[in-house]
């Protein structure tokens, strides 16, 4: 049985988390708009992504994930090497025959391209120039908000997947703000060609006195590689970060300290880092909220502005296309019968599982972001990363083997779509 045709959800926010659930929304027959407030989608989006295997698990009911794979390069594991090249680590990345999906890299402006594309291809609006403004009203079935341009727009739920600046988290902790750890990275694209004496065992993680250096192909014909510099960073506030970003001069310092401990081959790829392409990243966490929406259940968080995460493991779009995968398997699930909520679980109920379930899995996930935080900084030896590999792995229930020991996180979607399917089962009269 199909949702109810008055139950609506209004997104904001376009970009991966939003876009992700749009798609998920839409799978179950949910009507759902998405506002954006910039005058497009890709407006200076720079660099790339990891989509790992449970984030490609999420996308595989929306028909994307071949047009992604076009544009994609995949890795099964990651090497990680000391400031002289030599190897002294290997990170798993997944594997089609242990998840389903080897992990792919792909350009984040062409991955919302193609999100975009997918979902007005099923007649979803999006509406650009809308910034959220604030609540206007809040009951038990309908919420109304306003942008910036005076509108308003009535939904039975609103979803804030509006990203780590979150303007709607805002509206419900307005003193709630990102936590700064410290780090920041640096980023750009080098042409393969440029780089004088690259060989394939070349590519991985460098770790050095000046930070962690990353070197990789990150296009399908290998014409272009992404070259990203993690280190130590002050605290320059969200004013000083914005500045910084349209100051390319600063961004190849940063991308070229500790320039001399390098190997000839990454010097060269510095030389010849693309300086149009530069971006700057500083990274941040949020403190854990006490729930993920407002009192009157109406307006809920996902993606950055509910649990961001730095970049340092590859999880932070994963976790966002997860949130709406498994929101929209729970919100179909609630509104199945004649009027919301009539049959089995309410939307209330749904969701307040759903954050549950979700905070559970991106504890663990923090966690594990954080060790490969640990993991880019020479000070920590091979023995003491060893020993955080071991404690992440005792908490999810992991086994020695190097495959299995991911299993918590690369093959967690279907863990969560059992859980799931039980809590149907449990109080639904009808799945």
């Amino acid at each position: 049985m199909s949702p109810p045709p008055d139950f609506t959800v209004a997104i904001c926010g376009a970009g991966l988390g939003g876009l992700g659930l749009a798609l998920a929304l839409h799978s179950h027959g949910i009507p759902c708009i998405v506002y954006e407030a910039r005058s497009n989608s890709t407006h200076a989006i720079k660099g790339s992504l990891q989509l790992a295997p449970n984030g490609q698990a999420a996308l595989a009911s929306y028909d994307i994930l071949p047009q992604l794979a076009a544009q994609s390069c995949f890795y099964r594991s990651a090497i990680v090497r000391d400031k002289h090249g030599n190897a002294t680590r290997e990170i798993s990345l997944g594997g089609k025959e242990a998840f389903g999906y080897d992990s792919m890299r792909i350009i984040r402006a062409r991955l919302v391209d193609e999100l975009v594309k997918a979902v007005e291809h099923r007649g979803i609006a999006i509406v650009y120039n809308k910034k959220f403004v604030r609540v206007v009203s809040e009951t038990s079935d309908a919420v109304t908000v306003e942008f910036a341009d005076g509108k308003t727009a009535t939904a039975s739920l609103l979803v804030g997947a509006d990203g780590i600046w979150s303007r709607v988290r805002r509206a419900l902790y307005p003193d709630i703000s990102p936590s700064y750890i410290g780090h920041a990275a640096v980023g750009t694209s080098v042409a393969r060609s440029q780089i004088t004496g690259l060989q394939p065992s070349h590519t991985g993680m460098y770790v050095g006195d000046h930070g962690a250096l990353l070197l990789g192909q990150h296009v399908p014909d290998e014409s272009e590689y992404l070259l990203a510099l993690q280190k130590p960073w002050p605290d320059l506030g969200r004013a000083g970060c914005e500045a910084l970003t349209t100051n390319n001069q600063a961004l190849l310092e940063f991308l070229r300290d500790g320039y001399g401990q390098w190997p000839p081959h990454i010097q060269s790829a510095l030389d010849n880092a693309k300086y149009e392409s530069l971006y700057f990243w500083p990274m941040y966490t949020l403190p854990e909220l006490d729930s993920w929406r407002s009192a009157s259940g109406r307006v809920v968080l996902i993606g950055d502005a509910a649990h961001a995460m730095p970049p340092t493991a590859g999880q932070g779009a994963n976790m966002a296309f997860e949130d709406g995968h498994t929101l929209g398997l729970v919100l179909a699930a609630c509104q199945r019968g004649t009027k919301v909520g009539e049959m089995g679980r309410t939307v209330d109920e749904g969701i307040e599982f759903w954050q549950r379930l979700r905070q559970r899995r991106i504890e663990a996930v923090l966690e594990y972001t954080m060790l490969q935080n640990r993991l880019r900084q020479a000070k920590e030896t091979k023995a003491e990363i060893a020993i955080g590999d071991a404690a992440v792995g005792a908490r999810n229930g992991n086994g020695a083997d190097a495959v299995e020991s991911m299993r918590w996180l690369f093959g967690g979607v279907p863990l969560q779509e059992e859980k799931i399917k039980s809590w149907i089962e449990q109080g639904c009269t009808k799945v």
